[in-house]
């Protein structure tokens, strides 16, 4: 199975596999996209991409839901399976010299075969439109919202001073028709390309990419190492080098295969406020003062779609990245940790960085690597960590909950650090009060009953 380059190629794989529902209603960009999106994620039409085909107020047709399930990130990103991704990586950092696993995917993507291969023309150079936000049939997905935003876009930036390349995905409100708000979260490498800009007393140039290949997508949302490209991550994901264009201003490398490319700049001296924005909590998130980005230029191909997202209680859309991405985080862990078996963030929890980890308590002293997952690497910072033995299965979560609650005592195996909470569930230091030895089947009972369904036709 080959990655998909684009959109439209994958918009194609997507409605050959009955995975995308064509919408041919008029629709409005104001609330009613996100309302069918809303209940389409969470089942209605059995939960398929979506392609609006008339969208008031724009020509350019919106799809959304895109990558809102497991079988849609295998499809988007070329795999069978998305543990591919994991066992792939394991193989690759073990062929590394680094002795963390850091340190090691630094190695690993900073090699020549990943490097993006650099094309003098795009498909999204055919038009050169005016600057204008309000050609984009950008989303307003709840009610509070104080107006359209731009939220699946690829912000490409480059450090000032080091040139060091940074894309990442960061929502935009549109303020006016060349004007937005740009969020920045403390940690952001666009944020730290911002404070050299500041410190230099000149506006950062950006590049945002609407569409191209969903491994740029994926590459965009990920937690990787300063050091690391991700254009790079990129090319390790979808097997082959990105194809990018440089943007005619700022000469910054956006994907070849883009739908639309928005250029700009961000200010480093005036702040405007954004928000609230429904955000996946199931809350608005408050107004605040961000910088202010400038529209600068605005480029698409012939026939070009326009991609969006909706934020909001979960199932989502979002978490589906997060699932490709917490198989990429077990590669990392497993490196650090070889204790480390198994791990799952349900999509309840996934952006708080809930996980259920599940480990070999024979090959570790538990509550010393609960907290060194609570205080390092791709965990840090998470709400919630429940340890578990190897017997139990991490992907079967009620299962796990019961499991872990027979088994922990809280007055022992609860660890607070800072916002975070970790439980040692494994159930291997002193058993909790009033616990006798586990419970066990009769291996000849389990046999003798088997071929008793079977002969009763209960059983395949």
């Amino acid at each position: 199975m080959k990655c998909p380059q684009g959109l439209g190629e994958l918009i194609t794989q997507l409605e050959r596999g009955a995975q995308l529902q064509r919408i041919v209603s008029r629709i409005d960009p104001c609330l009613e996209i996100a309302e069918l999106t809303d209940r389409v994620c969470k089942g209605a039409a059995s939960g398929r991409a979506l392609f609006f085909e008339n969208v008031v107020g724009s020509s350019f047709p919106v799809v959304t839901n895109i990558f809102g399930s497991v079988r849609r990130m295998e499809m988007a990103l070329g795999v069978k399976r998305l543990d591919d991704f994991r066992l792939r990586l394991e193989r690759d950092l073990g062929s590394m010299s680094a002795n963390e696993a850091q340190g090691a995917m630094i190695e690993l993507l900073g090699q020549k075969q990943y490097a993006p291969r650099e094309e003098a023309k795009a498909r999204w150079q055919e038009l050169n439109r005016p600057c204008d936000f309000a050609l984009l049939p950008a989303l307003t997905c709840w009610p509070k919202e104080p107006g359209p935003y731009l939220n699946l876009g690829q912000v490409y930036s480059r450090d000032p001073q080091s040139g060091e390349l940074n894309c990442g995905l960061y929502r935009i409100q549109v303020l006016s028709r060349a004007s937005g708000a740009i969020r920045l979260n403390p940690g952001a490498g666009l944020l730290r390309h911002l404070e050299t800009s500041r410190n230099l007393g000149r506006d950062l140039p950006v590049a945002v990419a609407l569409g191209g290949p969903p491994a740029c997508l994926l590459a965009a949302c990920a937690s990787l190492p300063t050091q690391v490209n991700e254009l790079h991550f990129a090319a390790w994901l979808q097997g082959e080098p990105v194809e990018i264009t440089p943007s005619p201003r700022h000469r910054l490398p956006v994907p070849s295969n883009a739908e639309i490319v928005l250029e700009g700049s961000i200010s480093v001296t005036q702040s405007v406020t954004e928000g609230p924005f429904g955000n996946h909590s199931g809350f608005y998130r408050e107004a605040g003062d961000c910088p202010l980005f400038r529209l600068e230029g605005f480029f698409h191909r012939q026939g070009a779609l326009y991609p969006s997202t909706l934020v909001g209680p979960p199932p989502m859309e979002n978490a589906y990245l997060g699932k490709a991405l917490e198989r990429i985080e077990l590669a990392r862990l497993r490196y650090d940790h070889p204790a480390i078996l198994d791990l799952n963030m349900p999509l309840e929890g996934i952006y708080h960085r809930c996980a259920l980890v599940r480990i070999d308590p024979e090959k570790t002293h538990s509550h010393s690597l609960l907290r060194l997952l609570l205080e390092n690497g791709p965990l840090r910072g998470s709400r919630l960590i429940v340890l578990v033995a190897e017997e139990v299965n991490v992907q079967e979560p009620s299962t796990l909950f019961w499991s872990a609650l027979n088994r922990c005592d809280p007055r022992r195996d609860f660890l607070l650090s800072g916002r975070s909470l970790g439980i040692d569930a494994t159930g291997r230091g002193q058993l909790p009060e009033g616990a006798a030895a586990p419970l066990n089947k009769d291996p000849r009972t389990v046999r003798r009953i088997e071929k008793i369904l079977i002969s009763e036709g209960m059983l395949p």
